[in-house]
């Protein structure tokens, strides 16, 4: 420890000098300190994969930056129009043929990105991405990577074989039927089940909210539109989110016991709740995504309790919602680096939808495409270390993102989607951005009031340590547990981070 602390104390003193001896000017030159929306193609140009099969992602042609004059021309004019974005094709091709004469692979695709079906051989290989512009492909500069030999290789499975394994029956999505009886018996004395039965309790004896408690009025008193229009998404949601929070509990609660009276009462809440869609006291970017949440929970939970009017009216709002939010993402999320409020919750919201609808509604075909091949491109982080750049306070609430898309995607599988090498590095994250019984690093919104690990953080790293086998996380949350032994049930079910069902 002394030989440690005097190695210290000699790194600052030399530091200090040689501020002291030169101090140092940060030139910033780029426009931008990070893109955000893709303008360079991924894997790089003498790229080295290594740890997880290839994804061939490319910028939009609008934001593409390049020397090639043809190609900047054809992306000056994306820019200044609005394409439609469902008709937007692309081609791509990867060989080990600098000539793409032999052992071509190409594949025409309808988004800037795409993963091979099988793990690449280990070598050398070139690829070219191409847009398609009135039939013709205008193909971009061809590119080179190298795959080194790794048996370890993370390459999850191509779609066609998850839905090949996906059940026909429901529950599917947040629980497998034919598991149902053991995970009520396995459920038995926990924390997490007694926390949804007692909310759920909770909710049948409080009257359910209506769109007209909505505080319209202090919006009223506010002059300018931009306040005016937060003040009302903070009041909706208000509203909106505390239904929300009823009727998943009382859902819950009803797989966890077979008992109708929350089934029941949980469908009459979402039958009153989705003819406030459309209401113009409803603000928020969060609502259509909220209101697919519930329709289709409800579909895939209670569907044996349904009749056929209340299928059919839940699947024709699961189809309004899914589309709604498939348009926005559509040419447009592959490649926007951090939006936020999509990436947090929605986005897992939009997967689990699809996947419950599959094979009962045309356009679930194109989200299920669309959904999983962007996770597996995209996600789980942002960046291949485990950080969470843009704030710790992002990072939280995604949390439940982060762990149930690759839990589903396991548990239908049977592959450990865990096993992507970023978890192993965000285990790190987690403890380095705040040890036990210490304040945050800092880095995020109000994290100056995170004064010691909350409920949320350590539920994640209980969940990378189950899903992993990562010994410190687990440690982080032993020690932590030592002194704060009901820890895990803070925030337990909470919309964002709460981790309660999937223990």
């Amino acid at each position: 420890m002394r030989k440690t602390l005097l190695i210290a104390l000699s790194l600052t003193l030399t530091i200090a000098m040689v501020k002291a001896q030169a101090p140092a000017t940060i030139r910033l030159t780029d426009v931008t300190l990070m893109h955000e929306m893709r303008e360079a193609a991924i894997p790089e140009n003498k790229a080295v994969i290594s740890d997880r099969n290839v994804s061939f992602q490319w910028p939009l042609l609008a934001d593409l930056k390049t020397q090639d004059s043809e190609l900047k021309a054809l992306a000056a004019q994306a820019a200044l129009k609005k394409a439609d974005k469902t008709k937007l094709r692309y081609k791509i091709r990867w060989s080990q043929d600098a000539t793409f004469k032999k052992g071509t692979m190409q594949a025409e695709t309808r988004w800037p990105f795409f993963n091979p079906e099988q793990a690449l051989a280990p070598g050398t290989w070139h690829w070219q991405f191409g847009y398609i512009i009135n039939g013709a492909t205008k193909w971009a500069p061809v590119q080179q990577f190298t795959v080194n030999k790794n048996p370890a290789m993370f390459c999850p499975p191509a779609l066609k074989t998850v839905l090949t394994k996906l059940p026909k029956v429901h529950p599917r999505v947040y629980m497998d039927k034919s598991d149902w009886d053991n995970l009520i018996k396995r459920s038995q004395g926990s924390a997490d089940r007694k926390t949804y039965i007692t909310r759920a309790d909770k909710a049948l004896a409080t009257p359910m909210k209506s769109v007209n408690d909505i505080n319209t009025k202090l919006a009223e008193k506010l002059t300018n539109a931009a306040q005016r229009e937060a003040m009302m998404t903070r009041e909706s949601r208000r509203v909106i989110d505390a239904e929300e929070g009823n009727i998943d509990v009382l859902t819950r609660a009803y797989l966890l016991t077979k008992d109708r009276r929350y089934a029941d009462e949980a469908l009459k809440r979402v039958k009153e709740i989705i003819t406030w869609g459309g209401n113009k006291n409803i603000v928020g970017n969060f609502n259509e995504a909220t209101m697919l949440s519930l329709c289709s929970t409800i579909y895939d939970t209670l569907y044996d309790l349904l009749d056929d009017a209340t299928r059919q009216l839940l699947l024709e709002h699961i189809k309004k919602y899914g589309n709604n939010l498939f348009k926005m993402y559509n040419n447009r999320l592959e490649n926007f680096i951090a939006d936020n409020h999509v990436w947090q919750m929605n986005f897992r919201i939009f997967t689990m939808a699809a996947f419950t609808v599959y094979g009962e509604l045309p356009e679930a075909d194109t989200w299920v495409d669309y959904c999983y091949n962007l996770w597996l491109a995209r996600f789980p982080g942002l960046n291949k270390d485990g950080g969470w750049h843009n704030g710790d306070s992002y990072f939280i609430v995604n949390v439940r993102t982060l762990v149930e898309v690759p839990y589903f995607y396991s548990r239908i599988t049977g592959y450990n989607y865990f096993n992507d090498p970023w978890y192993q590095g965000n285990a790190l994250y987690v403890i380095y951005h705040q040890p036990p019984f210490s304040k945050s690093a800092g880095n995020g919104s109000a994290h100056l009031n995170v004064t010691r690990p909350r409920g949320s953080r350590v539920g994640y790293a209980d969940a990378l340590a189950r899903m992993t086998g990562n010994t410190y996380a687990a440690d982080y949350v032993r020690i932590i547990q030592a002194s704060r032994a009901n820890i895990l049930e803070e925030d337990n079910v909470g919309k964002e981070a709460g981790l309660g069902w999937f223990r």
